[in-house]
């Protein structure tokens, strides 16, 4: 069994790194994702070792299925964060693109969550060990699945734009437009000139 259940891991893990770079079509995002879940699949292995679920056909099935669903969270992070970059320019702050990303998918990921959970738990009014399997693979997948999307994915991400934004501010503040000094004199001198008062006597001053 144990042979058969990384060989079916790694088998599915490949082809759902093929997938993300289909529709992510960037090799930094879906190695990321891909290792995400690989993250994800340690962890759920290691705390059903210690829920002592032993290593069956049932386990390796919910731990194959469990896999489709710790691909999600991550992926739409890394989606969101490689849009953001491209959206707001390469010269974005990574703390934008972060706030852009998180913006839009932690409140939905959020509710997914909760969700599947409520939906897999009615499986335990089954007393069926592989409904306890079931439960147990999809709780951990879920909780596991949201701590990489939305904390340690998102921390991993802007650490690294981080050290990329630091790595190059000498390039960075040459790009960038120098302001034009006759435009900003006339812009100050707009400024200082006040209204004239209205001499119409049947309307409020301005």
């Amino acid at each position: 069994m144990p042979t058969d259940t990384w060989q079916s891991v790694l088998g599915t893990l490949v082809c759902m790194a093929l997938v993300c770079f289909v529709f992510l079509n960037n090799l930094f995002t879906v190695a990321i994702a891909s290792l995400s879940v690989l993250s994800i699949c340690a962890g759920i292995l290691g705390i059903l070792s210690w829920w002592h679920v032993d290593l069956d056909p049932i386990t390796m099935a919910a731990m194959i299925i469990s896999i489709g669903f710790s691909v999600d969270i991550p992926a739409h992070v890394s989606y969101h964060y490689y849009q953001a970059s491209i959206q707001e320019g390469p010269m974005s702050p990574p703390s934008s693109r972060l706030a852009n990303c998180l913006s839009s998918v932690a409140f939905p990921a959020l509710q997914a969550a909760l969700s599947t959970i409520l939906c897999v738990c009615s499986l335990l009014f089954v007393n069926l060990y592989m409904a306890e399997v079931f439960v147990k693979t999809m709780v951990l997948c879920v909780v596991l699945c949201n701590l990489h999307g939305l904390l340690f994915l998102p921390a991993i991400l802007i650490l690294l734009d981080s050290i990329r934004w630091a790595c190059r501010p000498k390039g960075a503040a040459a790009q960038r437009p120098k302001p034009n000094k006759t435009n900003s004199r006339q812009k100050q001198k707009a400024a200082k000139v006040q209204p004239e008062k209205s001499s119409v006597t049947d309307r409020p001053e301005v």
